[in-house]
This record gives structure tokens, sequence and C-alpha cells, in this order.
């Protein structure tokens, strides 16, 4: 019995920190789209120190990203991250190229990120129902 509920806890606990590795990899998405409208703005090197920014965030998003299915949801997993990079992203230029977010703008980000969400978590859940263990 005690045996059982340490396992049961162990896969909890994975289980909880794939989370917060996925949402640092969404964190991440925010960074290397950061990265990128700025190496758009500059000349020089300056410019190379923003694509190997670019660079770093890109690589450390993905292999979090990576980590996280290793519990979760392909699905899931995918429609967090995006969402997160996209709200993010949009929310973050506004703050750093001093971008006034018109209402259509900010109205289409928020319904295409819970559209984006709910469609990949939905087929996730069908796909598991249908009776495959897959991780897809």
């Amino acid at each position: 019995m005690t045996k059982g509920i340490l396992l049961f806890m162990n896969f909890v606990e994975k289980k909880i920190m794939n989370w917060i590795i996925l949402i640092i990899a969404g964190l991440f998405e925010v960074a290397f789209a950061f990265c990128l409208g700025k190496a758009k703005l500059v000349t020089g090197n300056e410019a190379y120190w923003w694509y190997a920014g670019f660079l770093v965030a890109l690589t450390s998003s993905m292999l979090l990203l990576i980590k996280a299915t290793q519990t979760l949801p392909i699905g899931t997993a995918y429609a967090v991250w995006t969402g997160i990079g996209a709200v993010g992203t949009c929310i973050n230029r506004n703050i750093s190229f001093q971008r006034t977010n018109q209402f259509l703008e900010g109205f289409l980000y928020y319904h295409a990120y819970w559209f984006n969400s709910w469609f990949k978590i939905n087929i996730s859940l069908n796909y598991h129902q249908i009776g495959n263990d897959s991780q897809y």
C-alpha cells in the first residue's frame, strides 16, 4: 500500500514539475520573439547579439517543451505553449515597442488563443477516449 502511494506521489510531482517546465518554455517563446523583433530594428554587431539571444531562447524553449511532453499529452502541451507565447508576445510587444494595442487586435489575439487551446485539448481528449493510449 505504501509503495503504491509513493509511486502515485512521484507521478504527481513529475506532472506538476512538467507543467512548471511548460510555462517556462512558453516564456522562452516570448523571449525568442522579442529578440527577433529587436534584431530587426538594429544593425551591425548589435543585431548579431539579438540573433544569438534568439537562438539561445529558441533552443531553450524547444528543449523544455520536449521535456514537458514526457508526461503531458502533446496536444495539451502544445496548446498551452503556443498560447503563452502568443499572448505573452502581444503583451511584450505593446510594452517594449511602445505600440498601442488596438481593441480589434487584442480581441483577435484573445480569441485565437482560446480557440487554439480548446481545439487542441478537445482533439487530445477525444483521441484518448477512443481507447488509444498514445501521447499523440
